[in-house]
C-alpha cells in the first residue's frame, strides 16, 4: 500500500480542504515501447541538428546516452575542482600521459604537489598558455613552452610529458608528435607526495575548465613509438612499469579509481555535482556512463545540438524507463562534417602597450591561413608581426600608435578550420588608449602564499605579466577610482599579490612625500616622469595594518626631486596578502603641509590627481549627466581670503564614474585640486590679484566630460575679524592654554603679538597662530577656575582689517590634558569654546593596550553628560576610538568604561558604535548593542550613512552614570536618544571622565567636538499617574511597591533608562532603590509595620515625588485553598510529522559524520524564545572537545554562523526567538562566492569565506553550540538535511516546505525526526543516525513546522495542569526547610553559658551560617569584659587578637540575598585568622599569639548581651566548630546539612522547626537555644536554592498532586509564588481526578486535603484538516486526519457528510466527485 500525500490540494481556509476527484474514466499504465527508431544524421560543424525517437507508454521518462569513444571522463568546471592522488612519483625515468579537451587557452591540467594545491611545494606542471602547452620541470632549465599550437580548440587531444636521464632530457609529445624538447633530466624536486589532476599553480587559470580522460604514471621513459602505439587502446593494467592508470571508466563517485593493483586512488575534491560524464576521446571503447547518468539536460525524446562540433560525432541512444520496465532504442550515429558558414570578424582592440592589436574572429581559425602578413593592413599604423593569440584570434604586434588615436583596420584573408574563408574584404576602426583620468590600474596574482613583497617579487606569473581575473569581476585589469582598494571592493582574497599602477598627477610645484598604510605588506615606487623605469622605492609597509604615518617611518617617502605641477609621474603599488583582511591605501603631503595637516588628516589621492591609460570610451553628454542638457557656465563672488562652497545641482547617470575639480589661475593651465569625489568643491581661500576660474570633470574609465565652468570674482575684504568663541583647559604641563576662534584667516604677525590679549588678573605669556589659520592658542599665568572675559584688540584678518576692543566670554571648567601610555608623538588638545580639538596620539585601547590622548575632569556621584563627534580624521581605520570614558584612575591600564564612535574605513566598514570595559586592570571586552558582555561588535552593524545614523556631523554620545550602572546612549540630534548597553561595574565615588581619543596602530587621529557638557532634555515633564499604594504585606516575606508615570521631553516620551528613581522610607534616600519598582529587602518583620514609603523621579533638574504608602506588617493565619484548577493537552498537529525537544542543559544530539569543508549545504527547522540559543555545530568530539567550526547559533535573536578560522557573518534586524517555526540554510562554497545564511528562503548575510580550514571533524552536534550565550537549546528541531553541494536559493525554496525522497542527488544525510520513541535518530539514507544525548522517549513531540505532513500516531503527549491557590505558597524545594526572622529592635536567641566556657583560652574556632537582611550586627557572639563576635559591623572580631581596630572584613553580605559567611581563626598562624563569603576567600591575616579570650557567659544569636546591637535579616544553619576549617571543607559542606556528629562540632541548628520557643542544638551537646521576643511569625522559609536538603530532619513535608491513573514527571512552582503546574503523562482521555494536599503559605498554614474532577481541553487551534489518498489493489482509499469527510457533485455544493474512510473500485465508471474535509 503506497501513501500519497495530497497537502497541496488544501483550499485557503483555515479548517476547510477540498479535493476534487474525477473519476468517469480510468485508464491502465502502458509499458515503454520504441515506436520509431532514431535515424543517422551528418550535418556540418557550426549548425545545428537533432537525434528524435517516438515512444509509447505511460508514465515514461528518457535520457539520452553517448556509446563510444573514450568510455568515461572526468568534466572540470574551473572553478576549484581538482583530483587528488596521493602518490609519489619518481624523479626521472618517468612519463605522465593523458588524454584532455578544453576551450580555456590557459588552462591548468597537471601538477606534482607536496600538499594539495602546490602547499609545500610544487614541480613537473603541465599547463596552456596562450593554447600551447608548458612544462616546468624544477629548478633552473626546466622550464620550455612549445609553439604554433592551439590545443584550447575543444577537441581531445594526447598529451605525454617525459623526464630522462638515459633520453637526456625532457620531452613533450601531444597527439603523438614531439613538440618540445629540453635538456632538463631530472626534477631536484623530491619531497612529493601527491599529484593534482585538473589544476596547475603555474597557470593563469590554475583550474581547468574542460575533461581529463585515461591517464597513465609509468616507472619509465617511454619513447615516441611506444606512446603513439599505446595512446589510442585501452590497457590492462599490469603493463610493465606501470606506476598508476586511471581510465576514468566510471559512472559515478567521489574516488578516482586505479586500475593497476597499486592502488593509488585518487579523490574528488569541491566537485558540487558529479563531473563523470561520456568521453569521446580516440580510444575506441563504450561508455561506463551508459547506464550511470547520461547526457545530462537530454530528457526528452529529442536530442538537439544547437552549435555542432566535431568533438560530438559520436554513436547516440535513448533509454527509457517506465515502472513496467524499461528499454532502450537502436544506436544512431552523428557525423560532424566541415561547416560552410564564413568566419567572420567580431573585433580589434588595442592594450596598455600601445603596440598590440588584439583580432577576434567568430569561430577558431586556421591559424596557417590566417595569421600571415599578407591579410592586415593599418592606415597609418606599420605591422611589424602578425601571430597566433589563441584558436579565434590573432595578435598584431605595431609600431608605437600614441595615446588616444583611431586607427582603419584592413582584413583581406583568413579561413576557419574548416576551410571558409572571410568573406571580401573587411574594414573596422578602433582606437588606443586614452590617459583617463580619475582612476588607477589595479592587478591581481592568484595563489601566492605569505605575506611578504618579496614573495610576490619572486612568483613566475608575476615575473611573466600573467595576471590573473580579479575576484568577483571579469577582467584581469579593474580601474580603481582611488589611490585605495576600498574604492572598489573591500575582502577579496586569500594567498595574493596586487599591483596598482598609473600616473600622480601634482597640483602645485614642490616636495612631495608620499603615505602608505596596507594589509599585508606593500611598497610604493614614484617614478621621476613618466617612465616606469625611472621607478625609486619612496615607502614601504613591512608588516600590516598601521594607519599613514608622519614624516621619517618606512611608510612614508618621496621621490628625490621636487614635482612639477599637471606633470604626470608613473607610480606603481606592490602589495601582499596572506590570510583575513586585505587593503592598499596611498596619500601624499607637500612639504608646505606638514606643519598644519596631520598624517591621520590625509585622504587616498584621488579625482585629476590620478590617472591611467584605458580603452577609449566615447561618453554623450545628454546620456551621462541628470539635471543639466549641456555643460554649464556662470561666474561665482567670492571674498578674499574667505572659504566658500559651490554646489552642483547634476548627477551621473553612469555607474564606476567620479566627479573632480579643476582650476586655472590667469588662463594658465587646469590643474586638479582636492575634492571630495562629488559635484561640490570647497573653494579655498583666495587673494586678490589673479583670475581663477574652476571647472567639473565627470571621468569614467576611459573618457570624461566637462560639466561646468565657473570663473571667479574677488570682491576685497572691507570687514574685521570676529570672534566666534573662547575656552580654556589645564594642558599637559599644568599650564592654563585659552584657545580663541575667528571667523576667517588671520594676520600671523598681529595674531601672534600677546599684547593684542588682556584678560583680568592674569598674564598672557604667549600667543600661537593654530594649523587652518582662523584659530589662536593662549597661554596664560593666573587664570582661576570659572568663568572669565577675554579683551582682544589690533588681531587684523589678512585684508588687514584691525580687531578692535574685542571682548569674548569663556569658562575654565577644569578640564586637562593627559596622554596615557607610551605615546610617540604625544597627543594634544585645545578648547575653542563652541569646539574641542583633539589630535590623537597612541596605539590603542585594548585589552594589551591603553595608550591615548585623554581629555578629562573629576566627577564625584552621579552625572549624565553627552558630547557632539563632527569631524573625524583617522588614518587608522576602523579600530582607532573616540567617544567618552569613565576611569578609575589615570595609571595605565585602569578600570575603564568607554563609550565609542569609530571612524569609517573604505567600502567595507562604514564605522560602527560600541561599548569597552576593562575591569581591574584586566583585560578589555566589547560589548553588544544590547549590553550583553563578551560579544564582538560586528563592524558595519551601525553604519554611518543610514538612517538610523546619519553622517557627520549628526553623531551624538552620551554617558550617565547611576550609582554604579553606567548607561550609553547615542543620537542623530542630541535629542533623540538610542540606548548602546548598560553595564553595572563598580567604580570609586569620585573618578575621571571625559573625551577619550586613540589612533590605531601609528595613525594620527584627528577630531572635533562640541557641546560637550552635561546633558538635559529641553522641555522635560514627569507625572506621577498612579502613586505607590498602601497594602497590608505577610509577616516574614517581602513586599514589591510600583509607581504609574509618564515623562516627556518637549512632548516626546522619555525611556526608564533615562530616567532617575529613588525610593524613599519614612522621608529618608533608600541606599541602591533606583529603579522604577523597589522590593524590600530581607524579610518584613514587626518593626516594618507603619513604614511609609514613595520615590522621587528625576531628569536633570526636573523632578517629581509620589505621595507616600504605609505599609502594615501582619501575620497569616489562614490556609490557602485552590481557587482554579484547569487541565490542557496539546492539539495534535501537522505539518513537520514529529520534532525533538530540546531542554536546555545536557541534552543534544551527537551525529559520527565528516561532512565537506567545502561545497556544503545544511539545513533544518527550529524554533526557540531563547535569543542565545545554540542550534548545531561541526566538532572533533562531542561538545567542542578537539575543536569546533561552522556553529549556527542567535544571539540577540539573530542567525550567526562562525566558519574556522576567519569568517563570522550574521543576519540583522530579525527576530528569531520569537517562539516560531524558521527555516535556517548554510551554504559553504566558491559556487555562492562565500559562504551565505538563508533564512526562511530568503539570503539574510552573505560573507567571503568558500572553505572551512577546520578538517578534522568527526560529528556534528545538533542542539548545541559552544560559541552561543546558552549553548543548549531550548526549544525544537525538525528535517535536518546535509547536502555534499552549494544549494542555490531557488533550490532551497523548492524542497524545504516539503520531505524529501532521500535519494536527491548530492545529499549526504538527511533526518525527517519521524519518530515516536528511542534514543536514536535515524538518517533516511541508512548511513549517519544520530544518538540522543540526555533525552529520552517524551523528547519526541510533535511538530508543526510547515512540511506538509499528518499528525504522527504514536507520541505521548502530556497533559498539564495548572493549579492557582488564594495565597502565596511554599516552594519546599527552594532552600532549607526554615529560617528565623531578626527584627533588629528586640529578638534575638539566647544560647548556653557553656558555649563560651567551653573556647574559653581555646586554641582554634570556626563559625559558620547563612544571612540574609540588612544589619549584621551580632549574630554569633559571646561577650562580657571580652568578646568573640562572628558578624559585628562589617567585621569578625576577637578581643585577644587585635579587637575592633584590627578585626577583617565579613564581606559583602547585607544585599538582603542568602550568603554564606564563615570565619576561621587558629592561634599563631601565618594566615591564621581568615573570612569567607559564599564559599570564596574575602580576608586573612596572621592571628596573635594570644589565646581566646576567657568569657564565661552572655552568648547569643542576634544581639549584644541580650540588649543591643540587634541584628536585623534572617539566619539559617548556624554551625559552631572547635577547630579551624579548611576551604574546601567549607565548599564541600555549606550547601547541604550536617549529620550532627562530625568530629569538632560544638553547636549546631538548623532552624527547621517552623514553631515553638526552642532552637535544638543537633550537635548532641544538648546547647539548645531559646527565642527572646519571638513568636511563631518569626520562623519562616530557610536560605535559597543553593542550600539543598537531603532529607526530612524535621522540615514541612511538601504538598502533593495525586492524578488518578496518571505520572506525575514534574511539579514547577510558577514565578507568581502563588500558583504550580503539573505535567502528566498516562492514559488520560477526557476528565481527570486530581487530589491537592499539603501545600503551605506564607505563615506557614496548611491546607486540608481537596479533590477534583478536571476536564481536559486541547490547547491550541482546531487542527485543519489534511486529505490523504492511499492505493491498494485498484483501489482509491480516501481519509481525514480530523474532522469529518464530505462529498459533492460540484465545488459549489451540496455537501454532505460520508463515512471514512471511504473506498472506490478504480476499475468501476462513476460520475466525478469533489470531496473536502472540515474541522469545525
Amino acid at each position: 500500500m503506497k501513501t500519497i500525500p495530497v497537502s497541496s490540494r488544501r483550499l485557503a481556509k483555515v479548517f476547510c480542504l477540498g479535493l476534487g476527484l474525477g473519476l468517469a474514466t480510468v485508464s491502465h499504465a502502458d509499458p515503454a515501447k520504441i515506436v520509431t527508431q532514431p535515424s543517422d544524421v551528418s550535418a556540418p560543424a557550426e549548425s545545428s541538428a537533432s537525434l528524435k525517437v517516438e515512444a509509447s507508454g505511460e508514465p515514461n521518462t528518457y535520457r539520452w546516452f553517448r556509446s563510444n569513444g573514450g568510455g568515461g571522463a572526468l568534466r572540470f568546471p574551473g572553478e576549484l575542482q581538482y583530483v587528488s592522488v596521493p602518490i609519489d612519483v619518481p624523479e626521472t625515468e618517468y612519463t605522465v600521459e593523458f588524454w584532455f579537451r578544453t576551450e580555456d587557452p590557459n588552462a591548468g591540467l597537471f601538477s606534482v604537489v607536496d600538499q594539495n594545491l602546490g602547499v609545500g611545494g610544487h614541480d613537473r606542471h603541465i599547463h596552456l598558455i596562450d593554447g600551447n602547452v608548458r612544462i616546468r620541470t624544477w629548478s633552473g632549465p626546466g622550464v620550455e613552452v612549445s609553439s604554433g599550437l592551439n590545443l584550447a580548440d575543444g577537441k581531445w587531444h594526447h598529451i605525454a610529458h617525459v623526464i630522462s636521464l638515459d633520453l637526456a632530457g625532457q620531452y613533450v609529445y601531444v597527439d603523438g608528435e614531439l613538440v618540445i624538447e629540453g635538456v632538463k633530466d631530472t626534477s631536484n624536486f623530491d619531497w612529493q607526495k601527491h599529484v593534482n589532476v585538473g589544476f596547475s599553480n603555474d597557470a593563469a587559470s590554475q583550474y581547468l575548465k574542460g575533461e581529463i580522460d585515461e591517464l597513465r604514471i609509468w616507472e619509465a621513459a617511454l619513447e615516441q613509438e611506444e606512446i603513439q602505439e599505446r595512446m589510442n587502446q585501452p590497457l590492462d593494467g599490469d603493463e610493465d612499469w606501470l606506476l598508476a592508470y586511471y581510465s576514468f571508466d566510471q559512472a559515478e563517485g567521489g574516488t578516482l579509481d586505479d586500475v593497476t593493483d597499486n592502488a593509488f586512488d585518487g579523490v574528488l575534491m569541491n566537485f558540487d555535482e558529479s563531473g563523470w560524464t561520456a568521453s569521446s576521446a580516440q580510444l575506441g571503447i563504450e561508455s561506463a556512463v551508459t547506464n550511470g547518468g547520461g547526457i545530462s539536460g537530454a530528457d526528452t525524446t529529442e536530442l538537439k545540438f544547437e552549435r555542432l562540433a566535431k568533438g560530438d560525432e559520436d554513436t547516440y541512444f535513448l533509454v527509457v524507463n517506465n515502472p513496467d520496465g524499461d528499454t532502450e532504442s537502436d544506436k544512431a550515429k552523428l557525423t560532424v562534417t566541415n561547416e560552410i558558414t564564413p568566419p567572420t570578424v567580431v573585433g580589434a582592440s588595442a592594450d596598455a602597450t600601445f603596440r598590440n592589436v588584439l583580432v577576434t574572429f567568430s569561430e577558431p581559425m586556421d591559424m596557417d591561413a590566417t595569421a600571415k602578413d599578407s591579410n592586415f593592413s593599418i592606415d597609418g599604423l606599420e605591422i611589424e608581426e602578425v601571430s597566433e593569440a589563441g584558436s579565434s584570434s590573432v595578435r598584431l604586434i605595431t609600431e608605437k600608435m600614441g595615446a588616444g588615436k583611431t586607427f582603419t583596420l584592413s582584413i583581406k584573408g583568413g579561413k576557419d578550420l574548416a576551410g571558409n574563408s572571410i568573406d571580401g574584404k573587411v574594414e573596422l576602426t578602433f582606437g588606443s588608449y586614452v590617459f583617463s583620468r580619475g582612476f588607477l590600474t589595479y592587478e591581481f596574482f592568484g595563489g601566492i602564499p605569505g605575506v611578504t613583497v618579496e614573495g610576490l617579487l619572486d612568483s613566475e606569473k608575476f615575473d611573466a605579466n600573467l595576471p590573473d581575473t580579479v575576484p568577483g569581476f571579469e577582467s584581469r585589469a579593474v580601474y580603481l577610482p582611488a589611490f585605495s582598494t576600498f574604492s572598489k571592493f573591500g575582502n577579496i582574497a586569500d594567498n595574493y599579490g596586487a599591483k596598482i599602477s598609473g600616473y600622480v598627477i601634482p597640483p602645485t610645484d614642490g616636495f612631495y612625500e608620499f603615505h602608505i598604510r596596507s594589509d599585508d605588506a606593500s611598497q610604493l615606487y614614484v617614478s621621476s616622469d613618466e617612465s616606469p623605469e625611472n621607478t625609486e622605492l619612496v615607502a614601504e609597509e613591512l608588516n600590516c595594518c598601521g594607519g599613514f604615518m608622519e614624516s621619517g617611518e618606512p611608510e612614508t617617502g618621496g621621490p628625490a626631486d621636487d614635482l612639477v605641477a599637471g606633470t604626470r609621474y608613473y607610480v606603481e603599488a606592490l602589495y601582499k596578502e596572506g590570510g583575513g583582511g586585505d587593503w592598499f591605501e596611498a596619500a601624499w603631503r607637500h612639504d608646505e603641509d606638514a606643519e598644519t595637516i596631520p598624517a591621520g588628516a590625509l585622504k587616498p589621492i584621488s579625482g585629476g590627481m590620478i590617472g591611467t591609460f584605458a580603452p577609449p570610451r566615447d561618453l554623450n553628454f545628454l546620456e551621462v549627466v541628470e539635471d543639466a542638457e549641456a555643460p554649464l557656465n556662470g561666474n561665482i563672488t567670492v571674498t578674499e581670503n574667505s572659504e566658500e562652497i559651490l554646489e552642483m545641482s547634476v548627477q551621473s547617470k553612469l555607474l564606476d564614474s567620479v566627479w573632480f575639480w579643476e582650476r586655472s589661475i590667469d588662463d594658465g593651465p587646469w590643474l586638479p585640486v582636492p575634492s571630495n569625489g562629488t559635484p561640490a568643491l570647497v573653494v579655498p581661500p583666495l587673494s586678490l590679484g589673479n583670475d581663477y576660474s574652476y571647472r567639473l570633470i565627470l571621468a569614467v574609465a576611459g573618457g570624461e566630460l566637462v560639466v561646468a565652468t565657473y570663473d571667479v570674482e574677488i570682491t576685497k575684504d572691507e570687514t574685521p575679524p570676529q570672534i566666534v568663541s573662547t575656552g580654556a583647559l589645564l594642558t599637559e604641563e599644568e599650564s592654563v592654554e585659552i584657545g580663541v576662534q575667528f571667523n576667517e584667516l588671520l594676520d600671523a604677525e598681529t595674531a601672534e603679538d600677546t599684547g593684542n590679549y588682556s584678560l583680568q588678573g592674569a598674564d598672557v605669556l604667549s600667543a600661537v597662530l593654530a594649523a587652518g589659520g582662523d584659530r589662536v592658542l593662549l597661554e596664560v599665568n593666573g587664570l582661576d577656575a570659572g568663568e572669565f572675559v577675554l579683551s582682544i584688540s589690533g588681531v587684523k584678518d589678512m585684508a588687514g582689517n584691525k580687531l578692535t576692543d574685542g571682548k569674548t566670554e569663556g569658562e575654565f571648567a577644569g578640564l586637562q590634558v593627559l596622554n596615557i601610555g607610551d605615546l610617540a608623538p604625544e597627543g594634544v588638545a585645545h578648547h575653542f569654546g563652541e569646539e574641542i580639538e583633539v589630535i590623537a596620539g597612541g596605539f590603542d585601547i585594548w585589552a594589551n593596550a591603553d595608550d591615548f590622548t585623554y581629555l578629562f575632569e573629576e566627577k564625584t556621584g552621579d552625572f549624565d553628560m553627552a558630547v557632539q563627534v563632527t569631524e573625524i580624521e583617522n588614518a587608522g581605520g576602523s579600530w582607532a576610538r573616540n567617544g567618552l570614558m569613565v576611569r578609575e584612575s589615570l595609571e595605565d591600564y585602569s578600570k575603564m568604561l568607554g563609550a565609542f564612535v569609530t571612524p569609517p574605513s573604505g567600502l567595507s566598514n562604514q564605522g560602527y558604535f560600541a561599548l569597552e570595559r576593562r575591569e581591574d586592570s584586566a583585560g578589555c571586552f566589547w560589548w553588544n548593542n544590547n549590553g550583553t558582555p563578551g560579544s564582538p561588535v560586528k563592524h558595519g552593524v551601525i553604519n554611518y550613512d543610514t538612517d538610523a545614523v546619519p553622517g557627520l556631523p549628526d553623531l551624538w554620545l552620551r554617558m550617565k552614570r547611576t550609582g554604579n550602572r553606567f548607561t550609553a546612549f547615542r543620537s542623530t540630534n542630541g535629542q533623540d536618544w538610542i540606548e548602546m548597553g548598560v553595564n553595572n561595574l563598580e567604580f570609586s565615588d569620585t573618578i575621571y571622565f571625559g573625551i577619550c581619543q586613540a589612533r590605531h596602530a601609528g595613525a594620527t587621529s584627528f577630531v572635533r567636538y562640541k557641546n560637550y557638557g552635561p546633558f538635559i532634555y529641553k522641555g522635560t515633564v514627569i507625572t506621577i499617574t498612579e502613586p505607590p499604594q498602601s497594602e497590608t504585606a505577610t509577616l516574614g516575606w517581602d513586599h514589591t511597591f510600583r509607581v504609574g508615570y509618564t515623562a516627556t521631553a518637549s512632548g516626546k516620551p522619555i525611556a526608564d533608562s533615562e530616567l532617575t528613581f529613588q525610593w524613599n522610607r519614612d522621608g529618608q534616600a533608600i541606599e541602591g532603590a533606583n529603579r522604577a519598582t523597589y522590593t524590600t529587602p530581607g524579610v518584613l518583620g514587626d518593626g516594618d509595620d507603619g513604614a511609609k514609603y514613595s520615590v522621587t523621579i528625576s531628569m536633570g533638574d526636573v523632578s517629581a515625588t509620589s505621595d507616600e504608602a504605609v505599609l502594615s506588617v501582619a501575620k497569616d493565619s489562614t490556609p490557602p485553598t485552590v481557587a482554579d484548577i484547569h487541565a490542557t493537552r496539546p492539539t495534535p498537529v501537522s505539518g513537520g510529522g514529529a520534532a525533538l525537544g530540546f531542554k536546555g542543559t545536557g541534552q543534544y544530539v551527537s551525529i559520527p559524520i565528516n561532512i565537506p569543508e567545502v561545497n556544503y549545504t545544511v539545513e533544518f527547522w527550529f524554533r526557540t524564545e531563547d535569543p542565545e540559543a545554540g542550534l548545531y555545530a561541526v566538532v572533533d568530539q562531542n561538545l567542542g572537545a578537539g575543536g569546533h567550526d561552522r556553529h549556527l547559533f542567535l544571539t540577540g535573536g539573530n542567525l550567526k554562523v562562525r566558519t574556522w578560522n576567519t569568517e563570522i557573518i550574521q543576519t540583522e534586524g530579525l527576530n528569531l526567538a520569537d517562539g516560531q517555526w524558521h527555516h535556517v540554510a548554510h551554504t559553504l562554497g566558491r559556487k555562492a562566492k562565500g559562504q551565505q545564511l538563508f533564512v526562511d528562503g530568503k539570503l539574510a548575510a552573505q560573507g567571503t569565506k568558500t572553505a572551512s580550514n577546520f578538517n578534522w571533524q568527526k560529528h556534528i552536534n545538533v542542539g548545541f553550540s559552544n560559541d552561543a550565550g546558552s549553548q543548549h537549546l531550548v526549544g525544537e528541531i525538525d528535517e535536518l538535511r546535509i547536502w555534499r553541494v552549494v544549494r542555490t536559493e531557488d533550490e532551497i525554496n523548492a524542497t524545504m516546505n516539503k520531505p524529501l525522497t532521500g535519494d536527491e542527488s548530492q545529499l549526504l544525510a538527511y533526518y525527517t525526526f519521524d519518530e515516536t520513541n528511542g534514543n536514536v535518530l535515524p538518517d533516511a539514507l541508512g548511513k549517519h543516525d544520530g544518538a540522543l544525548i540526555g533525552m529520552n522517549d517524551r523528547s519526541w513531540t510533535l511538530s508543526d513546522a510547515p512540511l506538509g505532513q499528518a499528525p504522527l500516531d504514536g507520541i505521548q503527549l502530556p497533559v498539564t495542569i495548572d493549579i492557582h491557590f488564594d495565597d502565596l505558597i511554599r516552594n519546599p524545594g527552594l532552600g532549607s526547610g526554615g529560617s528565623l526572622i531578626f527584627d533588629g529592635v528586640g529578638a534575638h536567641v539566647a544560647l548556653p553559658d557553656d558555649i563560651p566556657q567551653i573556647f574559653s583560652d581555646g586554641e582554634a574556632v570556626t563559625v559558620e551560617y547563612w544571612f540574609k537582611g540588612e544589619s549584621l550586627q551580632s549574630a554569633v557572639r559571646w561577650q562580657d569584659g571580652q568578646y568573640f563576635v562572628a558578624g559585628w559591623n562589617g567585621q569578625h572580631i576577637i578581643s585577644t587578637d587585635g579587637g575592633t581596630a584590627n578585626g577583617i572584613a565579613v564581606g559583602q553580605a547585607t544585599d538582603g540575598k542568602w550568603h554564606h559567611v564563615a570565619m576561621t581563626w587558629e592561634v599563631d598562624m601565618v594566615d591564621g585568622f581568615k573570612s569567607y563569603l559564599d564559599g570564596e576567600l574575602v580576608a586573612k591575616r596572621d592571628s596573635g599569639a594570644n589565646y581566646l579570650p576567657l568569657i564565661n557567659t552572655h552568648c547569643y544569636l542576634g544581639a549584644f548581651m541580650g540588649t543591643a546591637e540587634f541584628t536585623k535579616g534572617q539566619l539559617d544553619e548556624v554551625r559552631i566548630w572547635e577547630t579551624a576549617r579548611t576551604e574546601e571543607e567549607l565548599q564541600e559542606w555549606m550547601n547541604k546539612p550536617l549529620e550532627g556528629d562530625e568530629d569538632g562540632l560544638i553547636a549546631y541548628y538548623q532552624f527547621d522547626e517552623l514553631e515553638g520557643n526552642t532552637l535544638p542544638d543537633l550537635s548532641g551537646n544538648d546547647l539548645d537555644g531559646t527565642l527572646i521576643n519571638m513568636t511563631d511569625a518569626n520562623w519562616t522559609a530557610g536560605a535559597n536554592a543553593a542550600f539543598t536538603r537531603l532529607g526530612p530532619k524535621g522540615q514541612a513535608e511538601p504538598g502533593t498532586v495525586a492524578v488518578e491513573g496518571g505520572e506525575i514527571e514534574s511539579i514547577e512552582y510558577l514565578a507568581n509564588g502563588s500558583s504550580l503546574r503539573a505535567t502528566v503523562y498516562g492514559k488520560l482521555v477526557r476528565k481527570v481526578q486530581v487530589e491537592v494536599n499539603g501545600f503551605r503559605d506564607a505563615g506557614n498554614n496548611e491546607m486540608e486535603e481537596m479533590q477534583f474532577t478536571v476536564p481536559i481541553k486541547l490547547d491550541g487551534p482546531a487542527e485543519a484538516p489534511l486529505v490523504t489518498i492511499e492505493t491498494d489493489d485498484r483501489v482509491l482509499i480516501i481519509k481525514t486526519t480530523v474532522g469529518t469527510l464530505q462529498a459533492s457533485p460540484s465545488l459549489n455544493g451540496p455537501w454532505k457528510n460520508i463515512e471514512t474512510p471511504l473506498q472506490l473500485n478504480l476499475n468501476d465508471l462513476r460520475a466525478a466527485e469533489f470531496y473536502r474535509a472540515v474541522n469545525p
